[in-house]
């Protein structure tokens, strides 16, 4: 089975979205999206924490057999003999890599470009606030320096105590660009104002944006369905979990 086609297989079969996916690995979803339509392959670190992640043989990821000696992937210059010889090389002890180092050495060959350490994305506002604040992209933003794996698109810089203990006063805010489901923090546009804020989904097609310091409920806002608010959601703020529904 080619590896676009296990990786979506294992993804469905753990229950996972893309998105889901992604923020696990902390990359981008589109990126997931291209992996299993076939149109890009992950490089060899990437591939190598998909198949820990699954717990999964990379062989079995890639399609490979494991007694063949062919290519994990057309994109990679790695056999599964050579990839199974790396892995036995990081379970080997300091001084036997010290040997392999010596014997390796013998034999130099050009160094593999790899991909830049980090990425710049933009980081809005002195006024991006958890209470209302400028946030148009059309103004100026510094330039914010992430890992180049990251799934963070933009940034925001947090300002005001209503969204503690979660993000602080000062903090900057990674965000992804990811459509919000009920309980995440988003990044959202409400009549030309931003609010970083939980937001709670109702049947209804209401929205219900909400501080998680209840101390500063005050900060609350209810937009409805048959409302006439202007609102334009940018994404969510990056977290290892989801935070718990405040009261309402």
């Amino acid at each position: 089975m080619a590896f676009k086609d296990e990786l979506r297989r294992l993804r469905k079969q753990d229950g996972l979205t893309q998105a889901d996916l992604a923020v696990s690995l902390g990359i981008a979803k589109s990126t997931i999206s291209m992996y299993e339509c076939g149109n890009r392959e992950p490089d060899f670190e990437t591939l190598e924490a998909i198949a820990d992640y699954f717990n999964v043989d990379m062989n079995r990821l890639t399609g490979i057999d494991k007694a063949s000696d062919g290519l994990i992937s057309a994109s990679y210059d790695v056999t599964a003999k050579e990839y199974a010889l790396v892995r036995s090389y990081r379970k080997a002890s300091p001084s036997d890599r010290q040997i392999i180092d010596n014997i390796v050495a013998r034999y130099p060959v050009e160094e593999i470009e790899t991909a830049p350490a980090s990425k710049i994305i933009p980081l809005f506002g002195t006024a991006a606030a958890a209470g209302p604040g400028e946030f148009d992209t059309g103004l100026p933003w510094e330039e914010y320096s992430v890992p180049a794996d990251s799934s963070a698109a933009f940034a925001v810089r947090i300002s005001g105590d209503s969204m503690e203990p979660v993000l602080q006063d000062g903090q900057i805010a990674l965000c992804a660009e990811l459509a919000p489901r009920t309980g995440d923090l988003t990044v959202m546009m409400v009549n030309g104002c931003l609010l970083v804020k939980q937001v709670i989904f109702d049947s209804f097609g209401n929205i219900y944006l909400r501080s998680l310091n209840r101390a500063r409920k005050d900060m609350d806002l209810d937009i409805m369905a048959s409302g006439s608010d202007t609102v334009t959601c940018y994404g969510i703020v990056i977290l290892k979990r989801r935070p718990a529904l405040v009261d309402q």
